[in-house]
């Protein structure tokens, strides 16, 4: 079985990685033929190009930048879930929408191949630190406002009305709460940290 993590783990390969993944979005083999000769030739110019087609997508490519910031900016790393939890918030959410949980299958798709998931631990990440270089040197390109885009869809999940019940009389109560609702631990610990560009 393929796994793109323990390929990308020797930077030397990254850049075939980069391409491969570019090339597997292709619909037909002529589409394929047609952008071998133009693959860009180095990882920024890789990252530029990904990032660019991310932002062009019909359907989802607001789904695409929001989980590639979401995974630039946090302050720790998320689990898969996490993830999933959060990009089903949207501003004016008073619960949580399960059927707005994206399929687990498409996010590395709609990212261009930019994240990965580690199947073992369940932690999603950026496909390589220099991504996270590239993406600090150039925010404006992906969003400018990452950081409080998070910390809002931090502020949108902790007020969910199921929180009315008040805190957990337990850790069994505790533990439920945190398992229903993914995002919370993170959110909880983190709203104000990402939130000066609200």
């Amino acid at each position: 079985m393929f796994r793109p993590h323990t390929l990308i783990r020797y930077s030397g390969f990254l850049l075939a990685y980069l391409q491969i993944a570019r090339l597997s979005r292709q619909t037909s083999l002529k589409n394929v033929r047609r952008n071998i000769n133009t693959l860009p030739m180095g990882v920024f110019a890789s990252y530029e190009d990904a990032v660019k087609r991310i932002k062009e997508q019909e359907e989802e490519g607001e789904t695409g930048t929001r989980a590639l910031s979401y995974l630039f900016c946090p302050k720790r790393t998320l689990q898969l879930e996490e993830l999933r939890h959060a990009l089903a918030v949207e501003d004016d959410d008073t619960e949580l929408d399960e059927t707005a949980f994206m399929e687990t299958e498409v996010l590395p798709y709609i990212c261009g191949g930019l994240i990965i998931l580690d199947e073992q631990s369940q932690i999603i990440r950026l496909v390589h630190h220099t991504l996270q270089q590239y993406l600090e040197n150039n925010r404006m390109k992906l969003s400018p406002n990452s950081d409080a885009e998070l910390a809002r869809t931090c502020l949108t999940y902790l007020p969910f009305e199921t929180f009315d019940t008040g805190p957990c009389i337990n850790g069994e109560t505790l533990e439920q709460r945190l398992q229903a609702y993914r995002f919370l631990d993170y959110a909880s610990h983190h709203w104000a940290i990402t939130r000066p560009m609200i």
